[in-house]
């Protein structure tokens, strides 16, 4: 992951909607949120392509021994409330920006302000080969990456082979690399304790025209990428969640999209921004640039995301980034990749 990439879902985007400011996430979705079926920890697996959860599930399945159903998981319960001041420095209120990781910020004193990212879940087997073994919690291991003034990551290893990201990004000031890995490690101390404690993982019930209850890689398929300006080359990538979705290789000279289920607030992500209807959603249009790779990103709000007061909604969100091209291009390439999927999602 670069700099650039550093948050979680802007491992695909130039940015991301930015979320309200809440104390808490554990009530935003619509419905009761639910405790997670109570375990016994189990020893976490190596971490090799080859691992299976202990329960006898592979890794497609979405029913983790520690974790119960990935694709429900509500990340802000993986610290609780109770730990925050844990985790060092001043803690703010947590915050909503995906539906798949937590955001809190931390004050560090000093001018500096630093924000927390946890809870995305990826694969162990796609981990950077830059990374490195860290410390121990009980049983569950982790993996160092990123480890500067910018930024500190660490990947907590969880059976079924997946691995959830923590992160400490510095926003504002510049702390030392050794201060930015304290509040990493702390975070990561008590999302250990969270997944490996019976019941303390929560999960959101998803109302049936919620996307969260959606597979994107179902609407980002071959039959319908292969046709489309730009993407004739490429195989859609599934991520745990299934909140996610890949079409194509990242690079610098690969194009690729992403369709995303989001929650949040719709919010430009680029320098350039329209809204526009795209097959009767109300869509917003953001531009931007990265070095030779022309970025659109087209957001489209759902249905309310808890707290209705709160003004947040789930977002459909889809990102086209063409190396080598123009915005126009891109933006024609979103255009079309909306054109087709946005009639199949649920109504709002």
């Amino acid at each position: 992951m670069t700099r650039r990439m550093s948050r979680p879902v802007a491992a695909a985007l130039a940015a991301l909607a930015a979320g309200a400011m809440l104390a808490g996430c554990s009530a935003l979705v619509a419905g009761t949120p639910m405790a997670a079926h109570g375990v016994t920890p189990s020893p976490s697996p190596s971490p090799s392509p080859s691992s299976t959860d202990p329960t006898g599930g592979s890794t497609s399945d979405t029913t983790n021994s520690l974790l119960g159903d990935i694709t429900t998981i509500d990340p802000c319960s993986l610290i609780a409330d109770g730990d925050l001041a844990s985790v060092g420095g001043t803690p703010g209120p947590k915050r909503v920006e995906a539906l798949d990781y937590c955001v809190l910020p931390v004050d560090q004193g000093g001018g500096v302000k630093v924000e927390m990212y946890y809870g995305q879940l990826s694969l162990v087997s796609k981990l950077p080969a830059t990374k490195k073994p860290g410390k121990a919690y009980g049983s569950l291991q982790t993996f160092n990456l990123s480890e500067d003034t910018s930024l500190c990551e660490r990947q907590l290893v969880l059976p079924g082979e997946l691995a959830m990201q923590v992160q400490a990004q510095a926003i504002e000031g510049t702390p030392t690399a050794a201060k930015l890995c304290e509040l990493a490690d702390a975070a990561t101390g008590l999302v250990a304790r969270t997944v490996s404690a019976p019941d303390q993982v929560k999960h959101f019930s998803f109302p049936s025209n919620s996307l969260g209850s959606l597979n994107a890689c179902t609407f980002m398929t071959r039959d319908v990428m292969l046709g489309l300006p730009n993407m004739s080359v490429g195989a859609p990538t599934d991520y745990p969640a299934h909140h996610m979705c890949r079409w194509g290789v990242p690079g610098a000279t690969q194009p690729h999209a992403y369709l995303m289920f989001n929650a949040g607030k719709v919010t430009p992500t680029g320098t350039e921004h329209a809204e526009e209807d795209i097959a009767g959603r109300h869509s917003l249009i953001s531009k931007s640039t990265s070095g030779n790779r022309a970025v659109c990103d087209i957001q489209a709000a759902h249905i309310p995301f808890g707290d209705s007061s709160a003004g947040l909604t789930e977002i459909a969100e889809i990102s086209a980034t063409l190396p080598g091209k123009t915005i126009d291009d891109a933006c024609g390439t979103a255009r079309a990749i909306a054109a087709v999927i946005w009639p199949k999602l649920p109504h709002a």
